[in-house]
């Protein structure tokens, strides 16, 4: 991969990880909708993290930081990933029985450069599983309180009533 920004496919640095120009598009448009800047402790294009099978060596997949969320906020990040077209599930503290930090796994669907163990997770994002390697049912606590939103593609106007919108989804 080399870093040429817009090119469908090419791998850049953004904010210290490597992502594809679409994946970024989607991020954007999330912390558009959720109000805040996002921080990812892993991107794209990496073997680095054993604990992740494979599933961010490709394009498409993007940790996101939640350990120090109120748990309302985590929620909020796994709904507006999901909105914009991520397979998205929080990840407890320990998730992998092996001391695993919390965060928010993502995966675009429809990514061209996912690898096979991300294209797996998509194919158990549509069967409402948890992404993980045994295929169990989707049944963590913020993901069913995240829901399946409607696919947003749009960035937000102000609210006229001042509200922030992440409040909106508790």
């Amino acid at each position: 991969m080399t870093d040429q920004e817009g090119c469908p496919g090419m791998s850049i640095t953004w904010r210290g990880v490597e992502l594809d120009q679409s994946t970024v598009d989607k991020l954007k448009l999330a912390e558009a909708w959720l109000e805040f800047q996002l921080e990812f402790p892993q991107g794209s294009y990496s073997t680095a993290v054993a604990a992740s099978g494979g599933t961010h060596s490709g394009g498409g997949a993007v940790d996101v930081h939640c350990n120090d969320y109120p748990r309302a906020k985590a929620v909020n990040v796994v709904h507006w990933l999901r909105a914009v077209g991520f397979a998205a599930w929080h990840r407890p503290p320990n998730w992998d029985g092996a001391g695993g930090s919390e965060h928010v796994h993502a995966i675009e669907i429809g990514n061209p450069n996912l690898a096979d163990a991300a294209a797996d997770q998509v194919t158990q994002w549509n069967l409402e599983e948890n992404g993980l390697a045994g295929h169990d049912a989707d049944t963590g606590e913020l993901d069913k309180l995240a829901g399946r939103p409607a696919l947003v593609t749009t960035f937000p106007t102000p609210a006229a009533d001042g509200r922030r919108r992440d409040e909106e989804v508790q």
